[in-house]
């Protein structure tokens, strides 16, 4: 596989690592494209909060509701982030990444999101 887009904020650091992953496993140059917005937060926050609609408010809800929204805060500070994110990604994993980094905010990819949602809507 040589290019993994994701559209839309992936719900985990770790699923998105694994998904991305998938490129470039045969060692041949690839990319990822992860395309999204500040709403899809907003969303997996919603998704979050659940728990608490169908009035399951016990402590093991609050725990599950607690651990969503802090999934979702770090990934949305990962895709915010203006630094490497292989090297965030690889130093959240506990590897380490010295060659220099290739990621970049990328005009192309912000027209095509663009382009799909006038596409989509």
């Amino acid at each position: 596989m040589r290019h993994v887009i994701h559209y839309g904020l992936p719900k985990t650091l770790e699923g998105y690592y694994q998904q991305t992953g998938r490129a470039g496993r045969d060692g041949l140059q690839s990319r990822a494209t992860l395309l999204w917005n500040r709403g899809d937060g907003v969303t997996l926050s919603r998704i979050a909060q659940m728990g608490h609609a169908d009035g399951n408010d016990d402590e093991d809800s609050r725990k599950r509701q607690a651990h969503v929204a802090g999934l979702t805060s770090q990934m949305q500070a990962f895709t915010e982030s203006r630094s490497c994110r292989r090297r965030a990604l690889l130093d959240y994993f506990g590897e380490h990444w010295s060659a220099p980094c290739t990621w970049e905010r990328n005009e192309r990819a912000l027209m095509l999101l663009l382009l799909l949602h006038l596409l989509t809507h």
